[in-house]
């Protein structure tokens, strides 16, 4: 295989992929509990070797609510490309997912999600700034409720005790988080409406699915 033909096959395998994300149609948000998560390769494969190019996974996960979308099923499988191994949302039970179809498989927008959990009143929120991992958050005109959250089960994070001061209050800002020793516990957020909010006018308008 020549580079060359790698970077040509890079590059428009990226245009396909972007292809198919990009009519609001074929999304799917929802709330989903993991049921596994698991590796699988991706090869080029030429006449005398094949070149691994980056993990690809197959997750599965049961539909806990749909926030757009109408998914009717009650769980759903769908691929993962991640270039930091296996994707940040299948460390948490439960998460915020945006996937999107494409010729009739069902991918994950790539780095998009939140971590969520349920509340006293059965809804489900996620605790932490909303915009923190949006670089589009000046496109967002709506109004985005931040609340105090109260959790059916505290929501806490455990902390690497090398972390020096500003690394953990970059990763743990009050008032969302409070930090006590070793353990930031989840106190402030947004509901999971919400944050879709944040993504709708955020990455994914400019991804292209809303205008």
């Amino acid at each position: 295989m020549t580079f060359r033909f790698f970077v040509f096959f890079l590059l428009t395998g990226l245009s396909f992929n972007l292809a198919g994300q990009n009519n609001n149609d074929s999304l799917f948000v929802f709330v989903g509990q993991k049921v596994w998560c698991k590796p699988i390769k991706n090869y080029i494969k030429s006449d005398s070797n094949s070149i691994v190019i980056h993990p690809n996974y197959k997750v599965k996960y049961k539909v806990i609510q749909n926030v757009y979308g109408t998914l009717k099923r009650k769980t759903i499988k769908f691929n993962v490309n991640d270039h930091y191994g296996a994707p940040a949302f299948s460390k948490t039970s439960y998460a915020l997912l945006f996937v999107y179809q494409q010729n009739g498989k069902l991918h994950h927008v790539s780095n998009q999600y939140f971590d969520v959990n349920k509340t006293t009143t059965g809804r489900w929120a996620s605790c932490g700034n909303p915009f923190r991992f949006e670089a589009n958050k000046d496109s967002i005109k709506t109004s985005i409720n931040v609340v105090k959250l109260d959790f059916a089960q505290p929501v806490t994070y455990k902390i690497d005790p090398s972390k020096d001061i500003t690394t953990i209050n970059y990763h743990f800002p009050e008032p969302y988080f409070k930090v006590e020793g070793h353990v930031a516990t989840g106190l402030m957020g947004c509901y999971v409406e919400d944050l879709f909010i944040v993504k709708k006018e955020g990455i994914l308008k400019e991804l292209g699915y809303f205008r």
